[in-house]
């Protein structure tokens, strides 16, 4: 079956903004200053590590936190994410990337199959 699969890639600059905005709900205290570097933890632990300017050590942030810092993102710039569709986050130096894996058309219903045939075979 066919899948489909979004990616939203965050810049380092946005990652600090949206960590920012949402760390107060979490009662985490991060830098004021911007992000420079990213890293998934070495230790194997769920944590990314985020190094900001003019900080010597990495801050760790839990996945699960990160990911609702950024999900929190998407929704202030109305950027629609399907709630049922699974998400990943994709760790790099200078960016991160959300893949969003959405249902397949096998995982719908009968009856919404027929619909999604019949639009496509009017135009």
């Amino acid at each position: 079956m066919p899948s489909e699969l979004r990616i939203i890639r965050f810049q380092l600059d946005e990652i600090s903004i949206a960590v920012k905005a949402f760390a107060s709900r979490i009662k985490m205290v991060v830098p004021a200053t911007k992000i420079l570097e990213a890293y998934v933890a070495p230790d194997g632990s769920p944590n990314t590590l985020l190094r900001y300017e003019g900080e010597e050590k990495f801050v760790p942030i839990s996945n699960t936190q990160l990911a609702a810092c950024l999900i929190a993102y998407c929704e202030k710039l109305k950027i629609p994410l399907p709630r049922k569709a699974s998400k990943s986050l994709h760790v790099s130096k200078e960016h991160m990337d959300m893949r969003i894996g959405l249902p397949t058309l096998g995982s719908l219903s009968s009856s919404s199959v027929m619909r999604v045939i019949e639009l496509e075979t009017e135009s």
